[in-house]
């Protein structure tokens, strides 16, 4: 059988944020620092709850797929951290220096590819 294929969904209670910012935007910025490799990832508003769908594709060795709403009162750090979970970085203790390098180079402004 070729073609994506869903294989679970997680959702993550999120505390609320009133912060106005473009969470979307946000986390697009968050994988343009990350890098995600083999993992196609579409980002989308959702309405309470943080969604992550995922799945991995058949016909390509490895290659996965997720789809990710971003509750309207997700925080910053919120979106970093499941980010960087959905990507596949260690849930070890270097997951907290990830979460905070992320948080560095996001303020700091770092230039991606489309800039």
């Amino acid at each position: 059988m070729e073609g994506w294929v869903r294989e679970d969904e997680r959702r993550a209670p999120t505390e609320w944020c009133t912060e106005e910012f473009d969470r979307v935007d946000f986390a697009r910025r968050v994988l343009e620092v990350l890098k995600p490799h083999g993992v196609r990832v579409l980002l989308r508003d959702g309405m309470r709850d943080f969604v992550i769908d995922q799945g991995r594709l058949w016909s390509k060795d490895g290659m996965r797929w997720a789809m990710v709403a971003i509750p309207g009162q997700a925080s910053r750090e919120e979106i970093i951290w499941n980010l960087v979970e959905l990507v596949g970085y260690t849930p070890g203790p270097y997951r907290f220096d990830v979460v905070r390098m992320v948080g560095a180079a996001l303020a700091l402004g770092v230039k991606t590819e489309g800039d």
